[in-house]
């Protein structure tokens, strides 16, 4: 319902992806595997839910905070992810975003902190071990709708109430110094 017509200013900096880097042929194979598995998936949202949901539950993943016996030599993190199919919250965002991005979808990843139990006084402490990663993709007419491909039954983002819409304003930007 959302459509494509993304503000330029969105599609200028939440696409930039460097294939070269970021999409190496396990990133791609990864992405043919879920667009196959999902064949229903053709319009951004449904893109954006099938990789959630692949990484989540389908693919095989598996989370795990301690990734030092992974070895992917030179890869960077979303081509390990792909091969290795083990990582923590960063690895399941970053590799979402990407995905999405050779999609055109624009993506970002996004970093805080899971909610607690408040104690008796109604005070919150949040251990560093909340620490989470998830995605965020824009859909026209709505804004930034958060996704939370991270598997492995990590507590799941609480998206915010919705406010009202939003068109982002391009910002200028400064141009080299003369």
């Amino acid at each position: 319902v959302a459509g494509t017509d993304y503000p330029a200013a969105v599609l200028g900096y939440y696409l930039q992806l460097d294939p070269t880097v970021s999409a190496g042929p396990a990133t791609r194979k990864l992405l043919a595997a879920i667009l196959a598995a999902h064949p229903e998936a053709k319009d951004p949202y449904t893109i954006s839910r099938a990789v959630e949901s692949y990484l989540k539950v389908e693919g095989g993943f598996k989370y795990q905070a301690d990734v030092q016996g992974v070895n992917c030599g030179t890869a960077g993190v979303v081509e390990c992810f792909a091969t290795s199919k083990v990582g923590y919250c960063e690895y399941y965002a970053s590799t979402m975003v990407v995905l999405l991005r050779m999609e055109g979808i624009p993506a970002r990843m996004a970093e805080g902190f899971l909610p607690s139990t408040p104690d008796a006084n109604g005070v919150e402490m949040i251990p560093r071990s909340a620490a989470h990663a998830w995605v965020e993709v824009y859909f026209p007419g709505y804004g930034w709708i958060t996704f939370d491909p991270t598997g492995g039954s990590v507590g799941q983002v609480e998206a915010l109430p919705p406010g009202p819409k939003v068109t982002p304003k391009p910002t200028a930007t400064p141009g080299p110094a003369s």
